[in-house]
């Protein structure tokens, strides 16, 4: 932005110039105002600061695997996380953060491993009938696969989120690995459980 002169006409050179450097200066600090007003903003910040909002935002995990666009909403989201931490809303939330699940896609979150004889469940392993130990543990389940890496993360994140008397058992999930190349069986994907073991 250019700055039209105070200085009259017929003033000494010297002020001339020494009044166009003040105005080059306050273009710069003008600049530099606007980078440190979009500071505190997780969305407009550069990239090299949000490790330091994150921090004076309280965020309780980070981690450089996340991808950027994902730290960012970790940071925005961080306030409401700590208002409802330890709840199962909390964990919807960050599976929705690092794309596990969406609004389309919800994810099942359900609590206590234990089962009833009414024909309603399916004997894959995860439920047990009758067994009084299992409560503290709940199991995710996800309408899109999860590699095994990804999902030891997601666990890593949720740890620090869920309510201190659960136990993430297992992530299971529903739609079937395509024949497409997309996912090679190398242990990197399983075949629809990501249970104890892998976690």
């Amino acid at each position: 932005m250019k700055q039209q002169s105070l200085i009259p006409s017929f003033e000494a050179d010297g002020l001339h110039q020494v009044d166009l450097v003040a105005a080059d200066v306050t273009d710069n600090i003008s600049d530099e105002h606007q980078v440190i007003k979009g500071l505190a903003n997780p969305l407009i910040c550069s990239e090299k600061f949000l490790p330091f909002l994150a921090y004076s935002f309280k965020v309780d995990f980070w981690d450089e695997e996340l991808k950027e666009q994902e730290k960012r909403e970790l940071i925005q989201q961080s306030i409401l996380l700590h208002r409802y931490k330890g709840t199962i809303w909390c964990i919807e939330e960050i599976l929705k953060l690092l794309n596990l699940a969406s609004d389309e896609e919800p994810a099942n979150i359900k609590e206590g491993l234990s089962i009833k004889y009414d024909g309603k469940h399916k004997y894959n392993g995860i439920y047990t009938h009758g067994d009084e130990t299992k409560w503290p543990f709940y199991v995710i389940s996800l309408a899109k696969p999860v590699s095994t890496k990804r999902a030891q993360f997601a666990k890593k994140i949720i740890d620090q989120y869920a309510p201190k008397r659960s136990r993430l058992y297992a992530i299971t999930y529903n739609q079937l690995n395509r024949y497409d190349g997309n996912i090679k069986y190398d242990g990197t994907f399983t075949y629809g459980v990501v249970g104890a073991d892998k976690l």
